[in-house]
């Protein structure tokens, strides 16, 4: 399992958070999806790629790139 940390841009209200945090929950075998909007961040894990996390993030219309990957 993967943990990916993802900085997200464009998070101005709880309906953004919701959406980003609906779109990461999308992505096949993402299994725990919090979503920090203070930090603009989202944490992921799972047996997921970052670049299907990213993709899903700008397919809901924000912005996303990889802060770090780690293999638990």
């Amino acid at each position: 399992m993967a943990r990916h940390r993802l900085i997200i841009t464009g998070m101005t209200c709880e309906g953004s958070v919701a959406a980003v945090a609906e779109a990461l929950r999308g992505v096949p075998d993402a299994e725990k999806v919090p979503v920090m909007p203070a930090e603009n961040l989202a944490v992921v894990e799972g047996n997921v790629t970052a670049k299907a996390l990213m993709e899903a993030v700008k397919s809901a219309g924000y912005g996303a790139s990889l802060l770090a990957a780690s293999a638990q």
